[in-house]
């Protein structure tokens, strides 16, 4: 596997309205491997026949899921190297399928100079342009070490 280096954003080069997007597809073994790495094996997640019988076309995704693949964006993009995660909050609004194609777009909101703060939204919409789900990161970006 072929790592991609991290930007190295200061606080300097960030401004509100700044965004940056990343495309996912969900697969069955996406799913899997998170059920595994987490312990999770709900059968919303896991039995295609269960979720069927409570009301959904196929196994769900982790609500989680979704939201662990937004650190992708900002760990490496938005900000990027001088990233400190401190609070996380997301809203789950639709169910999403193995085979869905995810498209997240990561805004910042707000930067607090200050304290070298900022807030990122990110949207997340399937490839039939339904919102799944909007999260909100709160960053702190380090001090430059020279």
């Amino acid at each position: 596997m072929k790592w991609q280096l991290a930007t190295n954003l200061r606080f300097e080069d960030l401004q509100v309205g700044q965004a940056v997007t990343h495309s996912v597809k969900i697969s069955d073994a996406l799913i899997e491997a998170y059920a595994e790495l987490t312990g999770d094996h709900h059968p919303l997640h896991t039995d295609k026949n269960y979720a069927g019988v409570h009301g959904f076309k196929d196994r769900i995704a982790h609500g989680a899921l979704i939201t662990s693949l937004s650190s992708k964006i900002i760990g490496m993009d938005l900000p990027g190297e001088g990233t400190i995660l401190l609070n996380q909050s997301s809203e789950y609004l639709k169910p999403v399928f193995p085979g869905d194609c995810l498209a997240f777009r990561a805004t910042i909101t707000h930067l607090k100079k200050s304290l070298r703060l900022v807030t990122v939204g990110i949207e997340v919409e399937n490839q039939v342009s339904d919102i799944v789900s909007l999260q909100e990161f709160s960053i702190k970006i380090r001090e430059p070490l020279s």
